[in-house]
């Protein structure tokens, strides 16, 4: 299981873009963010392009979105897989 997580790290290096997929109705989500930023600057892949998914939306009542940057660079999209919202 090591070995296959060493592989996803060494993948994501090497990546143009990372989408990381949130639970969107995780009351720590944020803390997740974070945790997972920390792990991509000490593999030296925060500089990566990354899109946030933030999934389950639906658990929170939202409408799906998508969020962008002042360049108008998607940033954020707000789904639920469950209802096949995007």
């Amino acid at each position: 299981m090591v070995a296959a997580f060493q592989s996803t790290l060494t993948e994501a290096r090497e990546a143009t873009l990372l989408l990381h997929v949130v639970d969107a109705s995780d009351a720590r989500r944020d803390e997740h963010i974070a945790q997972v930023d920390a792990v991509l600057a000490e593999i030296g892949a925060e500089q990566i392009p990354q899109i946030l998914v933030y999934n389950k939306i639906d658990r929170l009542q939202l409408e799906p979105r998508i969020d962008r940057d002042v360049n108008g660079q998607a940033t954020a999209v707000w789904i639920s897989a469950a209802k096949r919202s995007a």
